[in-house]
This record gives C-alpha cells, sequence and structure tokens, in this order.
C-alpha cells in the first residue's frame, strides 16, 4: 500500500468505519485523473477517523484500476478496523447481545465477497494479522474469529495472532481467500 497526501482524497465525506463509493475520486499521482474509489474509514470502534484507504476502481467496477498504486493509504492502521457488515443482528458490536462469528480480511475487495458468501458473520477489514492481534476479540459478543488471508502469511504471524486470540478461549481459524470463497473449508497452514 502506498502512503499518499491527503489532497487526494479531498471532499469525501469521513465517518468513522464506514465504506464510501465516490465516483469520480481525483487520483493526483501518474497518470492524473480521476477514477471510481472504494474509500474505507478505518477507525477503533466509534472512535474518530484514524485512517483511510483509497481503492481505485477501474471504470466499469470489476478490478482495480490501471494506475501506477491502486490503493492509497492515509494514517496510520495500527489496531483500527473497517467493519463491513454487522452479521446476522445487523447492529453494531456494543449493541450486540448474541455471541456472532467474526470474519478478518486483508482488503476490502475479499471483505465484501466474504460478505456475500457469509451474511451471517461480521466481516471486519483489518489490513494485516499486526492489526488483527490488537483488536478486542475478548468481547463476549464475538463467538469465534477466523482469518481470510489474500498475501502468504510467515509462520511467525499466524503464530502469534493465534496465541492471542486463543487466550481469549474463541475459536480461530486461518483460511486462504480461495479456498474461503471456492469451498469454505479451512486452509492448510
Amino acid at each position: 500500500m502506498r502512503r499518499a497526501t491527503p489532497r487526494s482524497a479531498a471532499r469525501v465525506p469521513l465517518a468513522p468505519g464506514r465504506l464510501l463509493f465516490h465516483p469520480h475520486l481525483a487520483y493526483l499521482a501518474a497518470p492524473a485523473g480521476s477514477c471510481p474509489a472504494l474509500v474505507g474509514v478505518f477507525s477503533n470502534f466509534g472512535d474518530p477517523a484514524r485512517a483511510v484507504e483509497c481503492t481505485f476502481l477501474a471504470e466499469d467496477g470489476s478490478r482495480l484500476a490501471k494506475v501506477d498504486h491502486p490503493k492509497l493509504y492515509f494514517g496510520t492502521h495500527d489496531g483500527y478496523v473497517l467493519p463491513l457488515s454487522h452479521g446476522a443482528t445487523g447492529s453494531p458490536l456494543s449493541e450486540s447481545r448474541e455471541p456472532q462469528p467474526v470474519i478478518l480480511t486483508q482488503t476490502v475487495e475479499t471483505g465484501l465477497r466474504v460478505m456475500r458468501e457469509r451474511p451471517e458473520a461480521r466481516v471486519w477489514v483489518v489490513l494485516n494479522l499486526r492489526n488483527a492481534s490488537r483488536l478486542p476479540f475478548d468481547m463476549p459478543q464475538i463467538s469465534n474469529v477466523s482469518f481470510v488471508f489474500e498475501k502468504g502469511l510467515s509462520t511467525d504471524e499466524q503464530a502469534a495472532v493465534r496465541a492471542l486470540i486463543l487466550r481469549t478461549g474463541k475459536p480461530f481459524a486461518v483460511w486462504s481467500a480461495a479456498a474461503f470463497l471456492r469451498s469454505c473449508q479451512p486452509a492448510e497452514v
């Protein structure tokens, strides 16, 4: 992910924990112009916006835009999350009375596909396992946690996050995005 200046996200209302679509967001790096974009606003469960990720899309929205850096990032994302789905209850985690599964993804695109496949789960974009390790998995509203990854994960990264989440007593699984989306079977890790 490339860090950028805030000018390229100007005039987009930044509501914490929201995913927005902008039909013509300015892209100031080469090639300059504008593209449709998904704008993800990361926060810590209701805190002010802490980070923004802009994912520039092709005109038809079917893939990433053909620009130098189709994903631009502003701010620090350590420990922050973009909740894409409130799961079966439709309510924020803080208002939920029943435990629900949480599925973590590295990218907004994967998160949207996972939401379609598992509408009963809360789907959160965390970008990386380091972020995942800082989330409040000990909350009673979380029944179990799955991490759906796009890129290769080191054994040390997997072990560190697994250890943290398992300390909460919650079941935890690591899945490859391809395996999850193809058959919803846990990946060998």
